[in-house]
């Protein structure tokens, strides 16, 4: 429709700034929608940006990440370039950037994923809906081995425990298992 890019930038805050990846020909472009109007932004040629994203990878297999981020971050979030007043960055990735971890590389903003800049206007046009019947566990306490990360006892990996799920879990579920109840057996039970 017509006035969509209008009314994707009417449902943005002041502080928010949509950007959308994507590939056109041989080069990745960036699509940054907020308030105030909308821009694209060339990124560079596809191949070596997608060779940066992959490397994320091999931070998956214990390759120290520090890097790829730092490359990323200089290829991905620079030349977008968010003003100060930017606090939370929408991403839309598609392809070999669905691999990065935008958190890291958007550094200090709130970073949260959207499918395409339309769900996220269809989303916020409707009034928020509580859903029924949901089931959500949040801020899972780990057994904890004395300081902020723990260990998976099946993996070996170790994790941070993530706080913030405790809120988000309260806001969608009907049936929520917070803190020490989120364990296996009580989601069976919960399952159940």
């Amino acid at each position: 429709e017509a006035d969509s890019l209008a009314r994707l930038r009417e449902v943005l805050r002041k502080d928010e700034a949509l950007v959308v990846y994507g590939v056109l020909s041989s080069s990745v472009w960036a699509v940054v929608v907020q308030r105030t109007g909308a821009r694209a932004v060339h990124l560079g040629q596809r191949e070596s940006i997608e060779e940066s994203c992959r490397a994320m990878e091999l931070a998956r297999a214990g390759v120290d990440p520090g890097a790829s981020v730092a490359a990323l971050r200089s290829r991905l979030a620079g030349p977008v370039d968010l003003s100060r007043e930017v606090r939370a960055v929408l991403v839309a990735p598609h392809g070999a950037r669905t691999l990065v971890p935008f958190a890291a590389v958007f550094e200090g903003r709130e970073v949260a994923y959207v499918p395409s800049g339309t769900t996220l206007r269809v989303l916020r046009d409707r009034p928020p809906v509580r859903g029924s019947g949901v089931l959500a566990l949040g801020d899972p306490a780990y057994a904890a081995t004395g300081s902020r990360t723990v260990s998976l006892m099946r993996s070996g990996v170790e994790l941070a425990r993530l706080p913030a799920t405790r809120v988000e879990a309260e806001a969608i579920g009907t049936t929520v298992l917070l803190g020490a109840e989120a364990t296996e057996p009580r989601l069976a039970s919960a399952l159940a």
